[in-house]
């Protein structure tokens, strides 16, 4: 049987005015989605760079553990600008060395009455003396730059005192409450452990996602801390801030410019926006909301002084006390204290 088979209008392809008004078209409908979907990426990225500062701390804290030793979290600031050294967006791991004993096992340390270290040794041999340890005091010329700080505990026990080699060589300590007996200049001397300040890993680096960034500038401990901030300690100063764990998992030291102390309460990170890095003294009071500070998406991260437990927290709407009847005067400290209060009550988000 015979197919007869019907034959419709002649296809045509489109036109070159239609293919542009179509192209058109999806130009439009993509400029007016792309910022619509653009802040879900950038808080995506604000809560994925939480998590990966949460992740790295923990990691640092189970180093610590594992080695028996601090570990810590060297924060790298931008650059030594004015901006540029208020904010963060690369970690490190940091890491120490372990204790310098001495290069004999007899190797003992006295302290003068200006608190400079002796370095002596003891021998038993003809006769029991003590001599000077020259081969120690080599060893630790060559461990310990000028300038460079250390911590040595005596007798291995009891605290650890902050010392600091002089440009002259001298190897000083500070010791609040008088020499330990046995170690007064002249004396059998004690046994000792000198531990070297932290280093940075060559650990490949962990870099925060887009253009989140740890906000240094109102990062810092208790309420309304903001040690972290380099005008604080000096201005404009490009030196790392240093958290550094100790096997327990708590804070041992805190690294802020030339300064090494033990939090006395939580330190708060902000993950923040790169755009949104001011000096929150300086900026205008007409607009304050364009402060990390005043963003309700970004993140603190918490880390307790006394446990180590670390907490992922929202921002506090800040933006409420604008909304006072009448507005408070803008007061940094004011908003501060309420978003730290917020953070520390706060749901925890992934933390632990």
């Amino acid at each position: 049987m015979a197919v007869t088979r019907l034959n419709g209008p002649p296809r045509r392809g489109l036109t070159l005015v239609e293919l542009l008004m179509v192209i058109t078209i999806m130009t439009i409908l993509l400029a007016v989605a792309v910022p619509l979907v653009r802040p879900g990426f950038q808080d995506r990225n604000l809560r994925e760079a939480a998590r990966q500062v949460n992740v790295f701390l923990a990691g640092a804290q189970a180093r610590a553990a594992e080695l028996g030793r601090p570990v810590g979290v060297w924060i790298e600031r931008i650059d030594d600008s004015e901006r540029g050294s208020r904010h963060a967006a690369r970690l490190y791991l940091a890491e120490v060395a372990p204790g310098f004993n001495g290069a004999w096992l007899n190797s003992r340390v006295q302290v003068d009455a200006l608190g400079r270290l002796v370095f002596v040794k003891v021998q038993y041999q003809p006769a029991p003396q003590v001599l000077p340890d020259t081969d120690t005091v080599s060893i630790l010329n060559t461990l310990i730059a000028p300038n460079e700080r250390f911590t040595i505990q005596l007798d291995h026990r009891g605290p650890e005192y902050d010392g600091l080699r002089q440009p002259s060589g001298a190897f000083e300590i500070k010791i609040p409450w008088g020499v330990p007996p046995g170690a007064q200049d002249g004396g059998p001397g004690l046994p000792f452990a000198i531990t070297r300040g932290p280093v940075r890993s060559s650990v490949a680096p962990l870099t925060l996602p887009g253009d989140s960034v740890i906000d240094l500038a109102l990062s810092g401990i208790g309420a309304t801390g903001r040690e972290l901030d380099s005008s604080v300690a000096a201005p404009w100063v490009a030196t790392p801030v240093i958290i550094l764990f100790a096997p327990s998992g708590r804070i041992d030291y805190l690294y802020v410019a030339d300064r090494a102390f033990r939090p006395f309460a939580p330190l708060h990170l902000l993950v923040g926006r790169k755009g949104k890095v001011v000096n929150p003294v300086a900026v205008d009071t007409a607009d304050p909301v364009t402060t990390n500070l005043a963003d309700p998406t970004n993140l603190w991260v918490t880390i307790s002084e006394r446990t180590g437990a670390i907490t992922t927290s929202d921002n506090a709407d800040t933006s409420q006390l604008l909304a006072a009847s009448p507005p408070p005067p803008y007061d940094p400290s004011i908003r501060l204290k309420a978003a730290r209060e917020f953070a520390r009550l706060g749901v925890q988000k992934g933390g632990r």
